[in-house]
């Protein structure tokens, strides 16, 4: 299963949520990171020569409390370094965001998308012998 983290998102909305998810982008693809990944799977099977690829996607909502409802959330926090020397933010308003957004998903009224997952499968086709024998 591979995620594709384009569709993240909280309802009701908040302002310091949405920065969040503003800033992940930029910075997850410094260092080439694709957030689209789980979309690009089917064809890299293709390319890959497999037969059959079939997809599937799912969303995962996770209740308060689960460490994956702030799966946008903890790689801004681990990737703040990055974050400010791009200029994207300052310090103190990464830890007003954070602090802000935090409470908001621990609100069990509050629903949290996580992104979409891919499931992706294919078989290897049969191999056939082009080799004549004498």
């Amino acid at each position: 299963m591979e995620a594709d983290t384009e569709y993240v998102m909280c309802y009701p909305p908040h302002p310091a949520f949405t920065r969040i998810c503003e800033i992940f982008p930029v910075v997850f693809g410094r260092n080439g990171a694709d957030r689209h990944m789980g979309r690009r799977v089917p064809e890299l099977f293709h390319q890959a020569g497999l037969a059959d690829v079939a997809v599937e996607a799912s969303v995962q909502l996770y209740p308060p409390g689960n460490s994956r409802r702030t799966i946008r959330l903890d790689p801004v926090r681990s990737m703040s370094p990055y974050v400010l020397e791009m200029g994207l933010a300052s310090q103190a308003e990464l830890e007003d965001l954070d602090a802000a957004a935090r409470a908001h998903l621990e609100d069990p009224r509050t629903v949290a998308v996580s992104g979409l997952f891919y499931l992706v499968w294919g078989r290897k086709p049969p191999e056939t012998n082009t080799r004549e024998f004498a």
